[in-house]
Parts: C-alpha cells; structure tokens; sequence
C-alpha cells in the first residue's frame, strides 16, 4: 500500500491487522503496537523519521464491532510530523505488535510518500 499525502495535513491512518490464516487479529489485548516510518529501509528503527506508539497514547484501537474482532488500529499524523519535511520524501513504514506475552511481530509494511505544499498559481 503506498499512502500519499501534503506536508502539514493531518490524516487518520488506519491499518487493518489480519493473522496469518486470514482471520482478524484481536488486538484488543496487545502490549504495544508500533508504527515506524523511515526513509532507508536499512535503518535501525530508532532512528524512525516518525514514530508512533499505543504505549504512547499516539495509537487506538477502536472497539470491536461484532462480529469483528478490534483489529484495527489509528494514529493521526500530525502538522510536528511533516513540517520539517521540504522536498518530496519517501518513508518506508513497518507495523508491529508486541503481544500479550512479549512477542514482537511485524504486522504491516507500507509507504508513505510526503510532498511539499503546492501553491496554485493566481
């Protein structure tokens, strides 16, 4: 999936977390879930451009809605997150999930491509 969006708008992203049978995930009763977006693929995650944590509070899960499990979760990107952001850039994002017992799983990958605000002409 590639997402393309404006410097300084502020989107809700949403991802949608299948396992690998297909089946929803549940992760209503995950520890944490992450989300990283980076522009070389090669970096460690702690050098992520934009970072986004549930045990940060930046992400939600939104309640389930039978007969789905909740698995689903958001994060709004910020007008901090793209500022800075001055030519058109390429991120390259990974989610993941650490369960309810410890495992760190990555759960998605996309890319998220900013461009610069674009003034019309008069």
């Amino acid at each position: 999936m590639t997402l393309k969006i404006k410097r300084d708008n502020t989107p809700t992203i949403a991802f949608q977390v299948y396992n690998p049978d297909g089946s929803e995930c549940d992760l209503s009763s995950v520890q944490d879930i992450l989300f990283l977006a980076k522009t070389d693929q090669s970096l460690p995650n702690s050098q992520a451009s934009i970072t986004k944590s549930k045990s940060g509070g930046q992400i939600t899960v939104p309640a389930a809605v039978p007969p789905h499990a909740a698995y689903i979760f958001q994060f709004k990107l910020l007008e901090a997150d793209t500022k800075a952001i001055l030519v058109r850039t390429t991120f390259y994002c990974d989610a993941l999930v650490t369960d309810s017992t410890g495992n760190l799983d990555t759960v998605g990958d996309s890319v998220l491509v900013i461009d610069p605000n674009i003034a019309r002409a008069p």
